[in-house]
């Protein structure tokens, strides 16, 4: 038989799969009696104005914005992201806000979406396209005031443990 882990930890997975209440049921069924479930996620409410240079970018070259509402609501509160917890069947559930804060200069914005963020659109752009949407990306986010590439951004740390009962 295979041990069973007494630690499980997600980092801003549980956005990305089909079904956040199956994920966090799978991992308290994989863990072992008493084992503890931990997970940082992104939490509701946060904004970046870089972001909406960017699709505003986008736009102007004749591509489409990204989807703001792709994957799954984000808990709007670690309340929030408590219940999920507790709805999946685990116990002692704690949950704390906190926040992501990253400064970019504009260089530094558009490398993270041309080489990470949103790199399958860049890679499948011609030569031509591609500079003309890294140049006017440029230009908008220079443009911004330098608070505007400040990313500041809501997360929760969550932590639940699974019953010494199973």
């Amino acid at each position: 038989t295979s041990k069973q882990p007494a630690y499980v930890s997600m980092a801003f997975v549980l956005q990305l799969v089909p079904s956040r209440h199956r994920a966090l049921r799978e991992a308290r069924r994989v863990l072992a009696p008493g084992g503890t479930l931990a997970f940082a996620g992104w939490m509701a409410g946060g904004s970046f104005p870089a972001d909406g240079a960017y699709d505003e970018a986008l736009v102007a070259a004749g591509l489409e914005p990204r989807d703001p509402g792709a994957g799954h609501a984000d808990p709007a509160s670690p309340g929030a992201a408590a219940a999920i917890l507790r709805r999946a069947g685990f116990a002692g559930v704690q949950a704390r806000a906190s926040a992501v804060e990253h400064h970019y200069t504009p260089e530094g914005y558009l490398a993270f979406v041309a080489r990470f963020d949103d790199e399958d659109l860049f890679t499948t752009l011609d030569a031509r396209n591609r500079e003309t949407l890294e140049a006017d990306l440029l230009a908008r986010l220079r443009a911004l005031p330098p608070d505007d590439l400040r990313m500041r951004l809501p997360i929760v740390y969550a932590t639940g443990r699974r019953s010494a009962r199973g």
